[in-house]
């Protein structure tokens, strides 16, 4: 089986999928696949050899000795080795798919997307005053943006006077190109979003601060990042790593917790969910939730922030008016 690897890597794999998608199928290989099934010939495969492998992962598949591999990581890896048996089906290198009912062992419940109460989302944003996150924490919280969209947004992309914001790239890294922007995940991650007051108020105060800055240092201005690293590195214009931010937030929130200005610790990719979960208990249409959020399908929306929308479901019904059909029926 090794030896097709590189066939599928170099002619399929690379040329279908993003480069960091790319370098994590060869982490996958390297560590979870060959290991466990590298040593099989290919036309042998069969389900109950990709089964027993799983299970293996499962037990002891964890580079730590003795510990297993989670369920959800090894439904990942079984995708990436799926998609390389369907490509060596279509070559004809293989009669039938032995990865064909191979996870039906493997159940998963998926986790509830975490979210911040309003009350929780003030503290925050005042515990953060002064700090060069507060405006990034403000524009996730308040747009529901991704981190590595957040992180590669020009000025272009704003128009602060229509009060509207355009998403078209994201920020990513990769350990053979580096730090680099490329398109959205998908088609409808290329969108743009409405903005509220004090987000656009958020964003004169950022590109003021980033002028006077320019200004002094005597940096080039024309449309930089709206929030480039220059807090870490001290390098004006040029894009913070998205590790740089997430980390930081964690190392800040830490302390803030710690030091009892905020209740509650949560990673910034939850600055997402809040947005998104407290616009559906507000009542939003779930279509214009999931546009909003870049989502494909309405479905991914639905079944991500179920509590959210049950809490809605809740919420409309308690306050119906039915003073029209109480008067009608008979007392």
């Amino acid at each position: 089986m090794a030896a097709t690897k590189p066939v599928y890597e170099g002619n399929v794999c690379k040329t279908k999928v993003s480069q960091r998608t790319w370098e994590r199928y060869q982490q996958i290989v390297r560590s979870n696949i060959k290991p466990v099934l590298g040593s099989k010939r290919l036309q042998e495969l069969s389900r109950r050899h990709v089964e027993k492998a799983w299970k293996q992962l499962l037990q002891s598949g964890h580079h730590l000795p003795g510990k297993g591999l989670a369920v959800k990581t090894v439904k990942n890896i079984h995708g990436c080795f799926s998609d390389a048996m369907k490509w060596a089906l279509d070559e004809e290198l293989i009669a039938t798919l032995p990865t064909y009912r191979a996870t039906k062992f493997l159940k998963t419940t998926k986790p509830k997307a975490d979210a911040h109460t309003p009350d929780e989302c003030a503290e925050l944003i005042r515990a953060l005053e002064g700090h060069w996150l507060q405006p990034i924490v403000i524009v996730a919280m308040q747009t529901g943006l991704r981190l590595g969209e957040i992180l590669a947004l020009h000025w272009r992309h704003v128009d602060l006077e229509a009060k509207t914001l355009a998403i078209d790239s994201a920020l990513t890294s990769t350990d053979e190109l580096g730090t680099f922007v490329k398109d959205t995940k998908t088609e409808a991650g290329e969108r743009v979003i409405a903005l509220s007051p004090f987000t656009c108020d958020t964003l004169r105060k950022a590109q003021l601060n980033q002028a006077e800055r320019n200004l002094r240092l005597q940096a080039r201005s024309n449309d930089m990042p709206i929030f480039d690293s220059w807090p870490v590195t001290g390098k004006a214009g040029e894009y913070f790593m998205t590790w740089q931010v997430s980390n930081a937030y964690g190392r800040v929130t830490t302390r803030l917790l710690r030091q009892e200005k905020i209740s509650r610790k949560l990673r910034f990719h939850d600055l997402r969910h809040t947005h998104l979960s407290l616009l559906l208990l507000d009542g939003a249409p779930v279509t214009t939730v999931a546009q909003r959020a870049g989502h494909k399908t309405a479905h991914t929306t639905m079944t991500t922030y179920a509590h959210a929308i049950a809490g809605s479901d809740r919420d409309l019904m308690a306050g119906l008016n039915e003073d029209y059909l109480r008067n009608a029926a008979s007392p």
